[in-house]
């Protein structure tokens, strides 16, 4: 077994396509098949851009070997090659088919040399460091081991099997008569399915399973046949793939059932599921996220359907089987295991609002924009145009209504773009805010004899353009929280020039020495529009920054406070409902409220009565001034009586208990 490195091409231009469809490639401008040539000197008679690199990609690279590929932000993925050479039209034409190991590793696990090499100019070649592939080799499994040793104290204490195998055993066992009344034509069998997912913990959410119940009344004899599929006795992955996608076509969309909500899709099929025992378990996204991000392997691809990512749901819970027995561990012995596993994991992780120790460790960003736009449930456009908008004038500001994520958002992007938090700073102006706190300014201090004297200082400003000058070769983020609260002429002074002139200096106000803003210094401010006590931005300073909009009625705002119950608190997505409906009364853009009021997990509907009474309410008083009557059109009630939403108008849930606060 050899060690390779392939570059994911010029500016990483391959590095998504790599890893999303699982394979590496080379071009070199040379689109023919390489088997069409018997050695290295016939390809070199036709083309001669590194022909001895073709030949050995085709020929020398074989099933089994270990390839590192650099990525961009100080990353490497590590995986091993499992399919012969493939030619294709599209760039790049030369491919072979890889599976990851592990992904978005920090260079520094490797250690410099192996570094050295894997990042060296060449697009391919043999990585030749003494101890280099047993060191990748170590790595591709590492963080898998890390997660299922801290996981053993679960099952030591027993605290898996009473809180999340005993019930599921339940269910499975429940749904298994189900099916075999199904199969013996009990006209039973809708009922079985439905007292089997009644327990508390049951995945299927009340929504869903409206959808599903009422599917099997209205139509008994296309449900019937439709389960019998679903319910057949091939046993494979591909076969799950195609059962899976095969009964989403047949159920019918509703409101209760979206095949668009990938996620919510496949929680609900995936109950249904367990029916054919340990090694189909339940399925919810946000824990497999999770478990995904803390053990370093690849999430599914961008827009794969409910079938390919249960597939690939289930080929990382028999990677942690596999790997559980390479470290002479007991458990999980099984999917079902395995799953609950991660289910209760990302439980305690949630619970206790810490990041994962892993994640800690290695100051884990995201492998891509992509990733973290699904993360945030935002489009992923939204984010690449944020991001051109700071490379063309390197500041902007998101406005709009309070809780609409403007600060979250800005922290969570300059936290990827920067890659390290060092790199990375957060202010918030108001009203005694000046330009001595922000630029530079004197300030007491002891001189050496203990006397009370004054010295200049750097704000906040000052030492991050600093840090940045010193560090060319990465960009330096400045996150202004309420930019418009503070007076803004008298805190920025010479920043008016500054942020428009780039490459010039100025000297500043307390200072001889000529200082410029670096262009590697990047700005994003937040502010509010509906506060009526602070001012908005002059028009000097609007022509320095672009402007981004945060509100509730347009993308990427409109829609977020649905697609996150769906995938956190389906039970609750009666909310997001109500909140649309309040801001269509309120008829006044500026001061819409905010979906991030409910955007926490774990919420419960009584939960959400105090947020609305003690928080949204008093916002929308101050809203409403000077028209007390209309108050009373956003109590809570008022607004769920007339959208017929919430516990007085419909079933209540169906196994409201523990996996409901995932997808």
């Amino acid at each position: 077994m050899t060690l390779w490195k392939v570059f994911p091409g010029e500016d990483f231009a391959y590095e998504v396509d790599f890893l999303e469809r699982a394979h590496v490639g080379i071009s070199f401008g040379f689109a023919r098949d390489l088997r069409e040539f018997d050695s290295e000197d016939d390809i070199k008679q036709q083309h001669d851009n590194q022909p001895g690199v073709l030949w050995r990609f085709c020929h020398e690279l074989e099933r089994g070997d270990l390839v590192a590929v650099p990525l961009s932000q100080h990353r490497i993925n590590v995986g091993s090659i499992t399919g012969d050479y493939v030619f294709r039209e599209e760039d790049p034409h030369h491919i072979r088919a890889i599976h990851w190991h592990a992904v978005d590793l920090p260079d520094a696990e490797f250690g410099e040399e192996l570094v050295k090499s894997i990042r060296s100019p060449s697009t391919f070649h043999r990585v030749n460091v003494e101890g280099g592939r047993e060191r990748v080799m170590e790595l591709s499994s590492r963080w898998i081991d890390l997660y299922l040793k801290r996981a053993q104290t679960y099952f030591d204490s027993g605290q898996l099997d009473s809180q999340e195998l005993h019930y599921k055993h339940e269910m499975i066992e429940g749904l298994g008569r189900a099916r075999s009344a199904l199969f013996a034509d009990d006209p039973q069998w809708p009922a079985l399915v439905r007292k089997a997912l009644s327990v508390q913990g049951s995945p299927m959410t009340w929504r869903s399973g409206t959808a599903i119940y009422s599917w099997f009344d209205s139509a008994p004899d296309e449900a019937r046949d439709a389960m019998r599929a679903f319910w057949s006795d091939d046993d494979n992955d591909q076969w799950d793939i195609k059962r899976i996608r095969r009964l989403v076509e047949r159920i019918p969309e509703s409101n209760s059932f979206r095949r668009s909500e990938i996620g919510m899709t496949l929680r609900t099929v995936s109950a249904l599921l367990m029916a054919l025992g340990p090694d189909h378990p339940p399925f919810t996204k946000t824990s497999y996220e999770l478990a995904y991000q803390a053990t370093h392997r690849p999430r599914p691809r961008r827009g794969a359907d409910p079938g390919v990512m249960y597939a690939h749901a289930l080929a990382f819970l028999d990677r942690l089987i596999d790997r559980a027995t390479a470290l002479s561990l007991e458990r999980p012995a099984d999917r079902l295991e395995a799953q609950s596993l991660i289910w209760i994991m990302y439980q305690d992780s949630a619970q206790a609002g810490q990041p994962d120790e892993q994640e800690d460790q290695l100051e884990h960003q995201p492998p891509s924009l992509a990733a973290l736009a699904d993360e945030l449930l935002l489009p992923l456009e939204f984010l690449e145009t944020v991001q051109r908008l700071l490379d063309d004038k390197r500041q902007v500001i998101f406005q709009g209504p309070p809780g609409t994520g403007k600060t979250f958002v800005a922290k969570r992007l300059v936290e990827h773009l920067a890659g390290a938090a060092e790199r990375v700073r957060l202010v918030q102006f108001h009203p005694s805010y000046a330009y001595e706190d922000f630029v530079q300014g004197y300030r007491p201090a002891l001189d050496d004899q203990g006397r009370a004297t004054f010295t200049l200082r750097d704000g906040p400003l000052v030492e991050l353009a600093t840090r940045a000058l010193n560090d060319p070769e990465h960009d330096h983020f400045l996150v202004i929280d309420e930019i418009n609260r503070g007076n803004l002429a008298k805190i920025l002074g010479e920043l008016y020039f500054l942020l428009e002139y780039r490459n010039e200096a100025i000297q500043l106000q307390y200072s001889d020495a000529l200082f410029r803003l670096p262009r590697n210094l990047r700005i994003i401010g937040t502010m509010n529009t509906a506060d009526r006590s602070i001012a908005l931005v002059d028009l000097a300073l609007r022509r320095r920054f672009h402007f981004v909009e945060f509100h509730p009625d347009t993308a990427p705002i409109k829609g977020l406070l649905h697609r996150w119950l769906s995938a956190h608190a389906p039970e609750l997505l009666w909310v997001a409902e109500v909140v649309d409906l309040a801001n269509e009364k309120l008829e006044a853009r500026e001061a819409a409220v905010g979906p991030s009021y409910f955007m926490k997990a774990g919420r419960t509907e009584q939960q959400v009565e105090l947020t609305w009474n003690h928080n949204v309410l008093p916002y929308i008083e101050e809203q409403l001034y000077g028209e007390p009557d209309r108050l009373r059109e956003f109590g809570l009630d008022v607004l769920r009586a007339e959208l017929k939403v919430g516990a007085d108008a419909v079933d209540p849930p169906v196994g409201a208990g523990g996996d409901d606060a995932d997808d």
